[in-house]
């Protein structure tokens, strides 16, 4: 098989997008400068709905800190380790 049948019968792959995390608080505080509406328009849903939905899945997703320690310390083990090898 010729590479370029090859490249024409190979599927495409999804395109996805790279999203960087935003601070919460800045992220609030820039939709209530851009006006009453914005949360609304991003969200389709009012702020107060969104804060009613976190509040009762927040015990659901909550990890103790004692948890949060532990997962970062073995990730961290994990990353020195691709490094050294």
């Amino acid at each position: 098989m010729l590479v370029s049948e090859y490249l024409s019968a190979k599927k495409e792959r999804p395109t996805f997008h790279l999203r960087k995390r935003i601070e919460w608080e800045t992220h609030i505080e820039e939709l209530a400068v851009e006006g009453p509406d914005a949360f609304q328009k991003m969200y389709r849903m009012e702020y107060i709905t969104f804060m009613k939905l976190c509040d009762s899945i927040r015990p659901k997703i909550m990890v103790s800190d004692e948890m949060a320690r532990v997962l970062v310390r073995k990730l961290y083990q994990l990353r020195l380790c691709f490094i050294v090898c």
